[in-house]
C-alpha cells in the first residue's frame, strides 16, 4: 500500500466496514433520531416483571431477545430459524432437567430479527450472538411491554 493511499483515502477493514484517516468527530451531522429506553424491575408474589418502555422517534422496530441454554425445550413459542423463536402471545415455557421458567404474555409486531448480534469484528472473525435458544418478544415505538417471569 503505497503512501497515498494511507492519508486519508478510503479502505475496507478486514470485517467489511468502510474506514479511512478523516476526523469523525469533525464530520458534519444532520438528521439525528433519539430513543428514550427504559427498563424498569418489579417483583410481585416472586414473579420478576421487567417493564420495558420505549420513547422518541416513531415507527422503530424494537426486539427483545431472550437466550436459553440450548438443550432445554421451549413451548407456546412459534419457530422463527435457526434457534429463533418468536412469542407471539400468551405464556412462553423452557424447561430443563426438571427446572421451568415461564414468560410472557408474547407480543410480535414485527418480524425483523436478522442481524441482532451487531458488526462482525474481523479480528475476532466471531460475532456477538450468544449461543443458545432465541426467543423474540417484538414491537414498534413508543413501546411498552411488561413481561413477567416465573
Amino acid at each position: 500500500m503505497g503512501a497515498a493511499s494511507r492519508r486519508g483515502f478510503k479502505f475496507l477493514a478486514t470485517d467489511g466496514r468502510f474506514w479511512n484517516k478523516m476526523v469523525f468527530e469533525k464530520r458534519p451531522v444532520s438528521n439525528v433520531k433519539t430513543l428514550q429506553t427504559t427498563v424498569a424491575f418489579q417483583q410481585t408474589n416472586g414473579v420478576d416483571e421487567p417493564t420495558f418502555k420505549i420513547t422518541g422517534q416513531a415507527g422503530v422496530n424494537i426486539t427483545i431477545e431472550l437466550c436459553f441454554l440450548k438443550g432445554g425445550k421451549l413451548s407456546g413459542v412459534t419457530p422463527a430459524g435457526d434457534e429463533n423463536y418468536f412469542l407471539e402471545y400468551g405464556t412462553g415455557k423452557y424447561e430443563m432437567k426438571g427446572d421451568a421458567i415461564t414468560f410472557g404474555p408474547g407480543k410480535l409486531t414485527h418480524e425483523l430479527i436478522e442481524g441482532l448480534e451487531g458488526e462482525r469484528y474481523g479480528t475476532h472473525f466471531e460475532s456477538l450472538r450468544t449461543a443458545g435458544m432465541h426467543v423474540y418478544p417484538t414491537g414498534i415505538t413508543p413501546f411498552e411491554h411488561t413481561l413477567m417471569v416465573s
